[in-house]
């Protein structure tokens, strides 16, 4: 659980206002600084810290290949003085985030011109083939994101494309600029899949009978991290049930549904069987296969 602070942690807002890179940052300065234990009932109560973290890390590593950003290489640079432990208190953590997080509205404003200044300049160099339009382009990366890792052919990728369109754009488009919405979502869809692997993705996405996320999977999913963080694919994990118990945020009656997900999905394989009366005794011994 998150110990007694002064300061209330933007990462443990579930409606996730604040950039995933900053809640990467701040989730680890509390893991080091404040104690902050991943149990079950923290999973409990905010649930969204489990299924985020692959996407907060992800965003984080953007943010550190940004050499040229000075405020990316700053939050890199706190983040490395948390780990390194030269900040050592979450004041003084606080004292820097905060500064990233919210800077002067000076700055901010300068930052903001620049940009809007960018858009339109992009959108003048094009000329009559300009698309300026805001919400086409946003439900663009909605459709992305929904459709990765699913299997979607090409043909029903356009059609779904020229159902947006159809809804969100009043004005015809030419060829050039049909084809450039087309290639848009193709690059999103495939940035969205180099983020996280179909199977992680299969996982996230399943739901129960009432249309809920399927709690068995979401536990396979936690599990399928910590198999990673441990042993490659090809190489073997065994673990007695008390210690796959201490390693997860959730009860051990739930640890053997979640592992039999993974072997039907054919990410394990079953070696050898342990023996299912012991608590804590012999492991059964899977191998890794994804």
């Amino acid at each position: 659980m998150v110990k007694h602070t002064d300061f209330i942690p933007g990462f443990l807002d579930k409606k996730q206002t604040q950039h995933y890179a900053f809640s990467w940052v701040e989730f680890i300065a509390h893991k080091k600084l404040n104690g902050l234990k991943q149990n079950s009932d923290f999973s409990e109560q905010y649930p969204h810290v489990l299924y985020r973290q692959d996407a907060w890390l992800s965003q984080f590593q953007y943010l550190q290949r940004k050499l040229k950003d000075r405020n990316a290489q700053a939050l890199v640079a706190l983040y490395n003085d948390v780990i390194t432990g030269e900040v050592t208190t979450l004041t003084g953590f606080y004292d820097r985030f905060d500064r990233l997080l919210k800077p002067k509205r000076g700055k901010a404003l300068q930052v903001q011109k620049r940009i809007r200044a960018g858009m339109l300049g992009a959108i003048e160099n094009a000329g009559a083939e300009a698309i300026d339009n805001a919400d086409l382009f946003k439900a663009i990366h909605r459709l992305a994101a929904s459709v990765s890792h699913t299997g979607i052919s090409q043909v029903e990728l356009d059609d779904a494309l020229s159902n947006l369109i159809r809804e969100l754009h009043t004005e015809p488009l030419s060829n050039s600029q049909r084809s450039a919405l087309f290639d848009r979502l193709q690059r999103k869809v495939t940035l969205m899949e180099e983020q996280i692997s179909a199977l992680e993705a299969q996982l996230l996405r399943m739901r129960d009978k009432d249309g809920k996320p399927d709690k068995v999977a979401f536990n396979a999913y936690h599990l399928y991290g910590l198999i990673k963080l441990n042993v490659v694919v090809g190489e073997t994990i065994a673990k007695a049930q008390e210690e796959w118990a201490s390693l997860v945020p959730f009860g051990e009656k739930a640890i053997q549904p979640a592992l039999h997900l993974l072997v039907k999905l054919n990410v394990l394989e079953v070696i050898e069987k342990g023996k299912a009366s012991s608590f804590a005794g012999k492991a059964t011994v899977y191998r890794r296969l994804i």
